[in-house]
């Protein structure tokens, strides 16, 4: 039995507007992670919000097909009703951002009713910047897709990083503006 892989993602990102609607390769880039997930032997379940600007997400995973769950805006709850709805007590997060996840590194998350996100991303590498929140990370994302392809490995990602020492520099800046939005995510719920 496949394990699942929850891909969670929605089109109402702020600093980068419909990231997941964006051409990558041969498709957009919310395909190319359904792909991936399916090549390296998940079951993808597209976990998105119910609200009408994410409706495209549903079409998405209907073309291409994969299951799909619609639930609240807060990922907790929308793992919580995908465990529930689809009676799954274990499974792989991925985020849409991160195009060329790493779950070789990463454990399967158990549901008890509540989550933690466990990857780790590229351990051997600390500077790849392989998520997409900003327009610098999608130019590096498709420059990797370009040399390495769709599927590449965490190995093949990190010796390309390690055999071009100065390519975390397109991106790599962004980390602490990044770092800064979080902190004061935090700041706004507390």
């Amino acid at each position: 039995m496949k394990i699942p892989a929850f891909i969670t993602v929605r089109t109402g990102s702020t600093r980068l507007p419909k990231k997941c609607l964006l051409p990558f390769g041969e498709g957009n880039v919310l395909e190319h992670v359904i792909r991936r997930a399916i090549h390296f032997g998940f079951d993808p379940i597209v976990c998105t919000t119910t609200l009408p600007e994410d409706d495209i997400i549903e079409e998405i995973a209907q073309k291409e097909p994969c299951n799909y769950y619609r639930g609240s805006v807060d990922i907790s709850e929308r793992y919580k009703g995908v465990c529930l709805e689809f009676d799954i007590d274990s499974f792989y997060a991925i985020d849409a951002d991160d195009l060329f996840f790493n779950l070789c590194e990463s454990q399967p998350h158990k549901y008890i009713g509540d989550w933690k996100d466990t990857a780790e991303g590229y351990k051997d590498c600390p500077h790849i910047r392989l998520t997409l929140d900003y327009p610098e990370d999608y130019w590096m994302l498709c420059t990797v897709l370009r040399i390495l392809g769709h599927y590449a490995t965490g190995d093949e990602i990190v010796n390309l990083f390690q055999c071009n020492p100065h390519l975390h520099k397109v991106n790599w800046f962004r980390q602490q503006d990044y770092k800064e939005n979080q902190e004061q995510k935090l700041k706004e719920i507390n």
